[in-house]
């Protein structure tokens, strides 16, 4: 019985203070190289670089315009389907220059036409990019930088319940572009 004691009372400290140096070993003495220990520190974010998901979203560097002439297929596809809503002879391809995404652009056309505010100021709003035409029917929006959907809608129609119009533009919005892609 004596061993038994013995044996804890020498066993117990050695593996409790053995646990408490491994930690604290270098990084030399761990194996790792040195140089890349002290590159990457523990609150580095290129150290969790590989777990963020951000970086498997692929987003498009083409504007909409580009886009468009990228695929005419595209285009022509997405001229029927918003005509209804487009002025006559009106490509998508012009109404969609100096928007960033595809999307915004056919959404904003969903949301003039829902909202009834005319197009190219909600184009101005959005894009901050005077129009070339038309821009005379538009009061100049108050802040020069671009604002979301809702924000614009907001503030051409600031009676519209504009969190819904803008998920529903963008919504409808997708659909239209899955449809023309497919």
């Amino acid at each position: 019985m004596q061993k038994h004691w013995l044996f804890a009372v020498v066993a117990v400290p050695a593996m409790f203070f053995g646990a408490l140096t491994a930690p604290a070993q270098t990084a030399a003495g761990s194996g790792q190289n040195a140089t890349t220990a002290e590159q990457t520190h523990w609150y580095s974010p290129a150290r969790y670089k590989k777990y963020n998901p951000i970086h498997l979203i692929h987003r498009d560097s083409r504007t909409a315009s580009e886009q468009l002439a990228a695929n005419p297929e595209e285009d022509k596809k997405l001229t029927v389907e918003l005509q209804s809503l487009l002025p006559p002879r009106t490509d998508v391809r012009d109404m969609c220059s100096a928007f960033k995404t595809l999307e915004d652009c056919v959404a904003a056309i969903h949301a003039s036409s829902s909202v009834g505010v005319r197009f190219e100021c909600l184009k101005w709003n959005m894009t901050a990019v005077k129009p070339s035409s038309g821009a005379k029917s538009c009061a100049e929006p108050e802040i020069d930088r671009p604002l979301t959907l809702e924000r614009a809608i907001l503030e051409l129609k600031p009676g519209a319940n504009a969190k819904y119009e803008a998920k529903n533009a963008l919504r409808k919005a997708r659909e239209n572009i899955s449809d023309a892609r497919s």
